[in-house]
């Protein structure tokens, strides 16, 4: 199998985006006011939330850069930024 010499990857930190989807517009001449609040499926699809905290981040990396430690050349290197 073929190894890689460098791997490249972007991290994206948990919490760090706690992003809230409700909205607020207003219509019409006489700027009537319409909220929209955040649906379920928005609220829980893009929470950036882990059951155990980084604990469970962290769980869940480690597999995946072994993975990606085992696809280096003996030569090879990696880099990870945190976004």
């Amino acid at each position: 199998m073929a190894k890689m010499d460098i791997t490249r990857t972007e991290l994206v930190w948990p919490g760090k985006y706690n992003e809230d989807f409700s909205s607020t517009a207003f219509i019409g001449e006489e700027e009537v006011e319409i909220e929209k609040e955040q649906s379920l499926l928005e609220e829980k699809a893009y929470r950036d939330t882990w059951a155990n905290g980084v604990d469970s981040y962290v769980a869940m990396l480690f597999p995946r850069l072994q993975l990606m430690r085992g696809l280096l050349s003996p030569k090879g290197n990696s880099s990870f930024t945190l976004v």
